[in-house]
């Protein structure tokens, strides 16, 4: 079970796997003794910036707080400053302080490091958050690296999925636990999707274009100049879609700020702007 597309720098995978039911409640339990009791809300902020993902309690009256979840590969001070950003404009929209939860899946550096604490979660640190959070935690290396020991509590376990360097579930040192399991078997779906998602439109539109070709052969023995180049105008139209859906799915997401995609076309175009012109081509003919 190979997961080659499962790095720090892959945010969309990352975001994905938080967002899936099961791994959403092991986040919720650890830090609000709850089941079921969040769903996922809007992770833009009115500052222009975002987060990974936010929760918010599905009752407003429920007094939980609502929570915020960082992925990153650095945690710096340039980046806690963000974080606090991102948890006072929780409180703008929620009324209430947030929790945050930071995974630090490669360096936490020193300069967070000397201010955090072990705190009530086995293997989480705790960072002075006040007056900006009811509680910010970071998972890191360092605060699991003397709490590993089996049955791993399903929140080390997920803090252990992100921060190993294991790329294949048979490598993983705690290869056999079942939440360790259930990680890396939903990143390979994610992945297989991504996969799926990506080659069968390109198929769909090679196919068109070998049925363009015949009836560009057929025009010719039929000595129909006008319907010829109109195959013609057709085919290049679809190759131009082709090449547009191509750059869609080979950009690489930008180093400067976690977005799912950057296409290296305008910042209009997306995955599904390119998929209705897609289905447009194929059922045109």
């Amino acid at each position: 079970m190979c997961l080659l597309n499962l790095k720090p720098s892959n945010d969309l995978m990352a975001k994905r796997i938080l967002a899936d039911p099961k791994v959403m409640n092991i986040v919720i339990q650890s830090l609000t003794r709850t089941n079921d009791d969040y769903f996922i809300g809007n992770c833009e902020w009115n500052n222009g910036t975002r987060s990974d993902m936010v929760l918010e309690p599905k009752s407003a009256h429920s007094g939980l707080p609502p929570l915020i979840l960082e992925i990153q590969h650095t945690v710096n001070l340039a980046f806690m400053k963000r974080a606090v950003s991102n948890c006072l404009q929780a409180f703008t929209r929620y009324d209430s302080e947030p929790t945050i939860l930071i995974i630090c899946i490669e360096q936490l550096q020193e300069d967070i490091f000397k201010h955090a604490k072990p705190s009530k979660l086995p293997g989480v640190f705790t960072y002075f958050s006040q007056p900006w959070a009811e509680n910010c935690f970071i998972i890191s290396k360092e605060s699991m690296q003397d709490n590993m020991a089996t049955p791993l509590d399903p929140l080390m376990a997920l803090g252990s999925f992100f921060t190993s360097s294991s790329v294949s579930l048979a490598n993983h040192i705690h290869k056999d636990y079942p939440t360790i399991k259930y990680l890396y078997t939903l990143a390979l779906f994610q992945q297989q999707m991504d996969s799926i998602n990506k080659d069968t439109p390109s198929t769909l539109i090679d196919l068109q274009l070998m049925e363009y070709d015949r009836l560009v052969a057929l025009t010719s023995t039929l000595n129909q100049p006008l319907l010829e180049e109109a195959v013609n105008e057709a085919k290049s139209r679809t190759l131009t879609i082709k090449r547009r859906y191509e750059d869609v799915f080979t950009a690489e997401p930008s180093s400067s700020e976690k977005s799912a995609i950057v296409p290296s076309l305008s910042s209009s175009t997306t995955k599904a702007d390119v998929f209705d012109e897609i289905i447009i081509i194929i059922t045109r003919v």
